[in-house]
């Protein structure tokens, strides 16, 4: 449900920070943005200020909803939602107006994914708005490829044989503790429990090892103490590894669910934590259906109307490299991949924002077990 601001125009945002609702409400009419001679703040409880700015107003031509925010593609998942919300329970058809001073790639991206909604929908660049001086970052060009692992390792220009005895450690520690090995950039990265815990690289003419966690650090790997430096490493990690804070948060949930994720859809080709490059891992699994779809799927606790969007990010930045991940170990048909998504808790602003996406899905809910890892549920009546 909707409802008014009170008396304060200003709304605090997670990072605590205010953001002053009415005045941003008004630049935009002030803009020309929009035909309306005012737009009324609202808010909806699952949609908060730190994600999109609301607002409300009605022209003599049709109602107008508007998502303001400094990130194009949380604009627009934002006012999808809340207009999706309108349309459910008051037949609304009129204009839904996505605005934001910044649309990057990833954010035009997610505009690709947008079906057919029962409202009018549009997104606008307001540069005019961006607080600061409004200066351009540089474009720093492609993405740095997702590979398979293995690639790299016979690209190496240093220590090729040493290159491959580390690989084949990292790929022992990831069967050993149910984690994965990938390919990005120009390094291979070990992943357990849902984090980048290492990267292997050439480093001049030699190979190197960077720590991620617990702590950060840097290691020169050579033949002779290559075991020494992999226990070690393994040594280090037991402690998070067995933390049962640990297991029991999102990123246990999600190391213990990833699987089973893929083995209730009945997935091929299944490759855990595939998209480097991130602090946070996004995609926890991907793979091949039984009709030769490719198949993107992620874990969560809780799935808001944020994480929804960072989804969505990375599975189209991914896009490009599944047939390089998945084709060489079955037939695989090129095209939008579906997703898979389970959480404990779905907010309902991330439904109402999926209803309005033309990517097919399955949805699972996550059930706890007592004494037992916890299981999925598929839910019924999700297209």
């Amino acid at each position: 449900m909707r409802r008014r601001f009170g008396r304060s125009r200003k709304k605090t945002t997670d990072d605590g920070s205010a953001v002053d609702v009415v005045r941003g409400l008004e630049r935009i009419v002030e803009a020309g943005l929009v035909s309306v001679e005012a737009l009324e703040p609202v808010s909806a409880d699952d949609i908060p200020p730190s994600l999109a700015i609301l607002g409300r107003g009605h022209s003599e031509d049709q109602p107008t909803v508007v998502a303001f925010s400094v990130f194009g593609g949380d604009a627009a998942v934002a006012v999808l939602a809340f207009a999706q919300q309108l349309a459910d329970q008051h037949g609304f058809e009129g204009l839904a107006l996505a605005v934001a001073p910044q649309w990057s790639i990833a954010a035009r991206r997610r505009l690709t994914l947008i079906g057919d909604v029962p409202f009018q929908f549009r997104a606008v660049a307001a540069s005019a708005m961006a607080d600061g001086d409004n200066v351009v970052e540089p474009d720093t060009g492609a993405e740095p490829p997702v590979v398979v692992a293995e690639q790299i390792a016979l690209g190496s220009t240093g220590d090729t044989a040493l290159y491959r005895r580390a690989l084949a450690a990292f790929e022992g520690l990831a069967a050993k503790h149910g984690g994965a090995v990938r390919g990005f950039g120009d390094g291979v990265e070990l992943v357990l429990l849902a984090r980048c815990v290492a990267v292997l690289r050439d480093e001049e003419g030699g190979v190197g090892m960077e720590i991620r966690l617990p702590e950060r650090s840097r290691e020169r790997l050579s033949s002779s103490g290559l075991a020494t430096v992999m226990d070690r490493l393994e040594g280090s990690l037991r402690k998070r590894l067995n933390d049962r804070r640990v297991r029991s948060s999102e990123e246990g949930l999600r190391a213990q669910l990833a699987l089973k994720l893929a083995e209730a859809e009945g997935l091929g080709a299944v490759r855990l934590w595939p998209l480097g490059g991130l602090d946070v891992e996004v995609i926890d699994v991907v793979g091949i259906d039984s009709e030769g779809r490719p198949v993107v799927g992620a874990v969560r606790s809780r799935l808001t109307l944020s994480a929804l969007g960072s989804i969505l990010d990375a599975a189209l930045a991914l896009r490009p490299a599944l047939a390089g991940l998945l084709g060489p170990a079955a037939a695989l048909r090129i095209g939008p991949p579906r997703l898979l998504l389970a959480a404990r808790d779905f907010d309902d602003s991330a439904l109402r924002a999926l209803a309005t996406l033309s990517v097919e899905r399955s949805l699972y809910d996550v059930q706890a077990r007592r004494g037992r890892e916890p299981d999925l549920a598929l839910r019924e009546g999700v297209s």
